[in-house]
């Protein structure tokens, strides 16, 4: 048999007398039993087959039901296409399939593809407000809307793709199911059966899968840490966070070094008018100039040299400087759970996270988590630097406050878990299995990856020079300035030597 189906449904087989008498029983097995029947009539009457299948067609059941009947010495298979020409869901006729003729069944096909082209009928799609995968736009008459956004792009694919159209549901929130299977907002309607599909960004769970159907997952988003920024630096740190603790301590050491040698440089000159003072080199030191210049080579390269030195060390200081106090004033934050942990760092989880994902499973102290319904005041927190706690939110809601806000949020480097967005359908819908194979398709293309990022790089705010806080200055980035110190200290070594032999051979004359 060819069928798309049949490799994953089982056949049921029904033999009835008579329709009328049998309605019932084919409507309530067709409703709980999702499997591939054909109906055997003794009694076949095509009017109130044709009504029958409407019925079926109702319940949105349309690719794997068929009628088999005696006609004459035939035996005739017919179906029904839920959209043929301009009859969108209307069933006004049968459809023969197959017939046994001589011993044989003319073709090889017992259940065709009915869902290939809609011939521009009408499915009523299930929206909400919901970046980066729904935004609903106004025009300037208000009476009318246009709608984008990645999961847009995805129906718009299937609509090309079946020849179908899109009509509009649109509501303001997605919405909740409830154990008895009721819900409301977007997902009431679907429920309902007011909408034939949703698409907005919609996790899946098991809750919602006992009651509704839905696509493969076409993506996964991840549940990130936001955590509170650091204290703020004092006046006193912003003046040293520059460079790093290696880089101050060789620098005194440096200074130092060079007071040491110049003292004792000047310990061996008799002529107390030519000795360099001190201050000289505090001058030097904070960029100040200097018209005494000693008369011995040795202490004149030694003073170029520290010259040269404080020349590169202070301008990488004051380069450094600017940067830092163009940056952040907060000091750094937590980097991992676990540094959380240690630190008694409480874990605000949304309240919808427990649909999918038990509190318990999560990896962190039961004790610190907690449950939160207020966006808003978590949102005001995660700017608080004495607040110490983290929030557990979805990467698309931390991009929305990071537009808002003027300062950016401050993130874990690994997300605590990611959930599986999918587009749900009404239960056993007839358009599950054509959508599922044409967003695997899609994934494949790389088209759904493609239209989520590039809507989350179109609407990320640009922040000025907000690609982290610059680095600290290390010894290593500054070791040719000590480099260029240590030559200077061996030249002006070697000329102070040559200047006492030559001092020491014109006494001997």
């Amino acid at each position: 048999m060819n069928s798309t189906t049949m490799s994953r449904k089982h056949l049921v087989i029904i033999v009835i007398d008579s329709i009328i008498n049998s309605e019932d029983f084919i409507l309530s097995t067709i409703h709980n039993v999702d499997e591939s029947f054909i109906i055997i009539s003794y009694d076949f009457n095509q009017s109130l087959v044709v009504k029958l299948l409407q019925k079926i067609w109702d319940l949105r059941k349309a690719s794997d039901i068929n009628f088999m009947f005696q006609q004459d010495t035939e035996t005739v298979l017919v179906t029904f296409y839920p959209f043929v020409d301009e009859y969108c869901g209307n069933i006004t006729k049968l459809h023969v399939i197959n017939k046994f003729m001589t011993s044989n069944w003319i073709s090889e096909t017992f259940f065709p593809i009915k869902l290939k082209n809609f011939h521009q009928c009408t499915l009523r799609l299930g929206t909400q407000p919901s970046f980066p995968a729904v935004e609903r736009i106004k025009h300037n008459n208000g009476s009318s809307y246009t709608f984008i956004g990645s999961d847009i792009e995805i129906a718009n694919e299937f609509s090309r793709k079946y020849n179908f159209t899109n009509k509009f549901v649109h509501n303001e929130w997605w919405g909740s199911i409830f154990e008895n299977g009721s819900g409301d907002g977007t997902i009431g309607k679907l429920i309902i059966k007011d909408v034939d599909y949703i698409c907005g960004w919609h996790f899946m769970n098991m809750l919602k899968s006992k009651f509704l159907d839905s696509t493969y997952p076409y993506f996964f988003v991840p549940f990130v840490v936001v955590v509170p920024p650091g204290a703020q630096y004092t006046s006193l740190e912003n003046l040293i966070r520059c460079f790093s603790l290696s880089l101050w301590l060789a620098s005194t050491c440096t200074c130092i070094f060079i007071l040491i040698l110049i003292a004792l440089l000047n310990h061996f000159r008799h002529n107390v008018q030519r000795k360099i003072p001190y201050i000289i080199i505090v001058v030097i030191l904070f960029g100040g100039s200097t018209t005494r210049i000693p008369q011995e080579n040795a202490l004149r390269m030694i003073l170029m040299m520290f010259i040269l030195f404080c020349l590169v060390m202070r301008t990488a200081y004051l380069t450094e400087m600017f940067n830092f106090l163009q940056s952040g004033t907060n000091k750094g934050v937590v980097e991992s759970l676990n540094e959380m942990e240690e630190l008694k760092f409480a874990l605000h989880v949304p309240f919808f996270m427990e649909f999918f994902v038990p509190l318990k499973e999560i990896k962190y102290d039961p004790k610190l988590i907690k449950v939160w319904k207020n966006t808003d005041d978590g949102y005001l927190k995660h700017l608080d630097s004495s607040f110490k706690a983290g929030f557990v939110e979805p990467l698309d809601s931390v991009i929305r406050e990071y537009n808002k806000s003027s300062t950016p949020l401050n993130l874990l480097s690994e997300p605590l878990l990611t959930a599986p967005v999918v587009i749900y359908l009404q239960k056993s819908s007839f358009l599950r299995e054509i959508f599922t194979s044409t967003i695997q398709q899609m994934m494949e293309a790389g088209l759904i990856e493609y239209w989520i990022n590039q809507k989350w790089t179109s609407n990320m705010k640009s922040h000025s020079d907000e690609g982290g806080e610059p680095k600290v200055l290390s010894l290593a980035q500054l070791s040719a300035a000590f480099e260029i110190c240590i030559v200077g200290i061996l030249l002006s070594f070697v000329v102070f030597v040559i200047e006492k032999l030559h001092c020491k051979k014109i006494k001997l004359n």
